[in-house]
């Protein structure tokens, strides 16, 4: 399972055991989605410019940062 660490603008793989790893992604990391094996976390404030969402690989490292303008 995943879930967003706002405070530390990470996504944590959790299991029953415990906090498996974590991946700093970005500031305000909030939402989680999964489109295949991808994984997309978006940011719940946007900056000035922008909105941002990342996207993680099946090995769950950012592969991309996507500005929304």
């Amino acid at each position: 399972m995943l879930v967003t660490l706002t405070g530390l603008g990470a996504v944590a793989e959790v299991t029953p055991d415990g906090v498996e790893g974590v991946v700093p992604v970005g500031p305000d990391a909030r939402g989680l989605a999964q489109l295949g094996d991808d994984v997309y976390v978006s940011r719940w404030r946007s900056a000035e410019g922008g909105g941002t969402v990342w996207r993680l690989d099946a090995g769950l490292a950012v592969a991309a940062e996507l500005g929304l303008a």
